[in-house]
């Protein structure tokens, strides 16, 4: 059976290990939950937020 990594190097051809990057569909953050697990799994960038005005 296939897991994530395995899908993701076939799919995307990008080891899962160099995706450093992420963004939340429909802008929907997670606030701090998200932020801990974006740590907790190596991420350094989350173009999903914005500047406000």
């Amino acid at each position: 059976m296939k897991n994530i990594e395995d899908w993701f190097d076939e799919f995307s051809g990008t080891p899962l290990e160099e995706i450093s990057r992420t963004r939340i569909p429909f802008l929907r953050i997670g606030w701090n939950t998200q932020l801990i697990r974006m740590r907790e799994f190596g991420f350094l960038h989350d173009s999903s937020m914005v500047p406000t005005k």
